[in-house]
């Protein structure tokens, strides 16, 4: 890497919670890929040991509607709320995201409030009226391969098979597909950002 590369790649280096995490579950990754969710929570929690929770109360975040016009950011905002809703009542601060939509979309639920308390005050009253609850903001909120990718130095050891091939023995060319929710829309929450994201190409190295 030259100087300014170097630069950036620092610029879009993340903090990763070491431990106790809230799971949002993703409406389109269980019906796509149904055991992807399981398995994923069966690496945190037999291979790496960690405590994360899979609540079952939670719900979509209304992201493939809110992107499609269909519903108004201010409802999406309160779904968004009411999740961190359920994290903050089960006692936990870190929250980790199974959907790269989702994942964008909470990033830029907490960047609206960031810029405009006005409208988290807005979104904390109308969970209240509609549901009682309230919510402390997570600590850490990550995507779920950013968790994997933290650990991936650990995994690699115990793995029983190489990405190569099995004729040669030489390491498969591959190419990765980041998911343009987790990288472009807010770059800095992404491990390399827009310009050299490294979460997949990490785990593959």
């Amino acid at each position: 890497m030259n100087i300014r590369k170097n630069e950036i790649w620092a610029s879009y280096q993340k903090e990763i919670a070491d431990d106790h995490y809230y799971f949002a579950r993703s409406c389109i990754r269980q019906n796509f890929f149904p055991a992807a969710e399981n398995l994923y929570l069966g690496i945190l929690r037999n291979v790496l040991e960690k405590d994360i929770y899979d609540d079952a109360r939670q719900t979509t975040c209304t992201g493939i509607a809110y992107h499609s016009g269909l519903i108004p950011f201010e409802t999406t905002m309160t779904v968004i709320a009411r999740q961190f809703a359920l994290m903050t009542e089960a006692g936990y601060e870190n929250f980790v995201v199974s959907c790269v939509t989702s994942f964008g979309l909470y990033v830029e639920t907490l960047e609206t409030w960031k810029h405009f308390p006005e409208k988290e005050q807005e979104v904390r009253e109308a969970l209240k009226r509609a549901t009682g609850m309230t919510f402390s903001i997570p600590k850490n909120l990550v995507h779920a391969s950013d968790v994997i990718y933290k650990y991936r130095k650990e995994l690699a050891t115990g793995l029983k098979f190489r990405l190569i091939n099995k004729s040669t023995g030489e390491p498969l060319k591959i190419v990765d597909h980041i998911g343009c929710h987790y990288a472009k829309i807010f770059p800095q929450k992404g491990i390399g950002g827009a310009e050299y994201p490294y979460v997949l190409a990490g785990l593959i190295d």
